[in-house]
């Protein structure tokens, strides 16, 4: 059998850059995996963008790639591509883990409207001034559904839209983090009377519901994805449990002629 050493770290996200130099420092073998489009990430470890269909698929490269592990650190919203690793991993006996950003909490006089349907948003959001919108891409239906229902409409992403814009619709582009001056520039440039966000947790993008708070704009979150039928799947919710799980792991011999520990 082939001898496992390396850990497959699942990125795109600030934490999974912070967590892949903190563990190549401290020793590990780390290939640095990121599947989006955005740019490619430089870090001190191996890296590789792109995802692994040109390769042969996910489960090709993990049996023919020296990896023991997988540390899957993607955006709390990106529960298919979870999935799919997770799968993979029991059927080839790679350990796995998948760190779950905590959701953010709302304020005592926060009044935060959750929704799980995108196609419920023009008719919840009908009638604002000004929507900006921070969820990723949309589909042209969506768009222009929206661009009906409201004043205007502002859509924020990473990377260039795929959809036609009505004439009321705007694209800004944009890479988090965000501080708190950028996100109150940003509302005041277009009047922005309602906020439809992820509710991804964590700092970076945390300050655009500060904004929100002190200017008094409506806030709408999406629903995170529901992982009830994934009660097996091995969580971990701390940064530093992350780190130490995969350290302890490392740092544990094989017994001989036995695959790594799961």
């Amino acid at each position: 059998m082939m001898n496992k050493t390396k850990l497959l770290l699942l990125g795109g996200t600030g934490e999974a850059k912070q967590m892949a130099t903190q563990l190549h420092q401290q020793g590990v073998a780390v290939i640095y995996s990121e599947a989006g489009r955005v740019r490619a990430p430089k870090l001190p470890c191996e890296t590789r963008a792109g995802g692994f269909r040109a390769v042969g698929g996910f489960h090709r490269y993990l049996t023919e790639t020296p990896i023991s592990a997988v540390l899957d650190m993607t955006h709390p919203y990106a529960m298919r591509i979870s999935e799919q690793a997770w799968s993979v991993c029991k059927n080839a006996d790679v350990t796995y883990w998948r760190y779950q950003r905590p959701a953010w909490q709302p304020a005592a006089e926060d009044e935060w409207i959750t929704f799980t349907d995108r196609a419920e948003l023009p008719d919840q959001l009908a009638g604002e001034i000004s929507v900006l919108l921070t969820i990723g891409q949309l589909e042209q239906s969506l768009i222009d559904a929206l661009a009906k229902a409201c004043d205007q409409v502002v859509i924020r992403t990473a990377v260039p839209l795929d959809a036609q814009l009505p004439d009321n619709v705007y694209w800004e582009q944009a890479i988090g983090p965000f501080s708190e001056q950028d996100e109150h520039d940003l509302f005041a440039k277009y009047g922005v009377s309602a906020l439809v966000s992820k509710n991804s947790g964590g700092n970076a993008t945390a300050p655009k519901l500060d904004v929100a708070r002190k200017l008094g704009v409506s806030v709408f979150l999406e629903a995170r994805p529901d992982m009830s039928h994934l009660n097996d799947m091995p969580l971990l919710s701390d940064l530093n449990q992350c780190r130490d799980a995969v350290i302890t792991f490392f740092n544990t011999p094989n017994e001989p002629g036995k695959r790594p520990r799961r």
